[in-house]
């Protein structure tokens, strides 16, 4: 009887212990807290994308986070609070994260006051297309020339069109160019420029920084151009 006491005793000690063991699933039930910023930032890790900023306490250092948080969606102009839960995966692919981050709940959700920006009279010249740097010898840029209108370069033709700025909402209509013929790779990249600029949604400044975001994800990336 003494024998089956102790051995009922060293397996409870045993499950009790395996609760404290790093990487066990236990360890992955507990909620971990991430702060999220109101816009994304440019990255790269496998290839050029844009990546959330998050930190881990209200007085933390801002870092970008490369992972996705599964049951979160995400909308800009908004600082979040979440509770997530993070899983160490195992035996991850060669280009996949080795975590997985789920969410627990929306702890809140605040909007953040963006000041009213005035574009006319700014010029600005791309320096990224989803992450690519413009084809050598090719100016492309983006100039706000009078309320409500835009036009610029695209590379190899001029081009021309009308927008609405809300807050972060940027749309575009009326998208227009000149049809020159040039040589590759500046027709290519043409082509996706304009279809970018069309198809934006949200419009973001920082400093001499200003970005272009599409519903799909795309972005374009610009820095300041002194108006003469």
């Amino acid at each position: 009887m003494k024998i089956k006491n102790w051995t009922i005793a060293f397996v409870l000690v045993c499950v009790a212990l395996s609760a404290c063991i790093p990487g066990t699933p236990q360890e992955n039930q507990g909620g971990n807290t991430l702060f999220v910023g109101p816009f994304w930032k440019p990255c790269e890790d496998v290839s050029p994308r844009l990546c959330l900023e998050v930190k881990e306490s209200n007085d933390g250092e801002w870092q970008l986070f490369y992972d996705s948080i599964e049951g979160f969606v995400y909308e800009p102009g908004f600082t979040y609070q979440l509770e997530v839960q993070k899983e160490t995966v195992e035996n991850p692919p060669a280009d996949a994260s080795g975590q997985r981050w789920i969410l627990v709940k929306e702890v809140s959700k605040s909007p953040v006051e963006m000041p009213k920006l005035d574009l006319t009279g700014t010029a600005w010249q791309l320096v990224s297309l989803n992450g690519a740097a413009p084809a050598e010898n090719s100016r492309v840029t983006l100039e706000f020339i009078e309320a409500a209108k835009f036009g610029g370069a695209a590379g190899c033709n001029s081009f021309f069109g009308e927008y609405t700025l809300q807050g972060l909402e940027f749309t575009t209509e009326g998208v227009g160019s000149t049809l020159m013929a040039c040589d590759e790779p500046q027709m290519s990249q043409e082509s996706a420029y304009l279809s970018a600029l069309g198809s934006s949604k949200y419009l973001y400044i920082v400093e001499d920084s200003l970005l272009l975001v599409s519903a799909d994800g795309s972005f374009l990336e610009f820095t300041s151009l002194v108006v003469e």
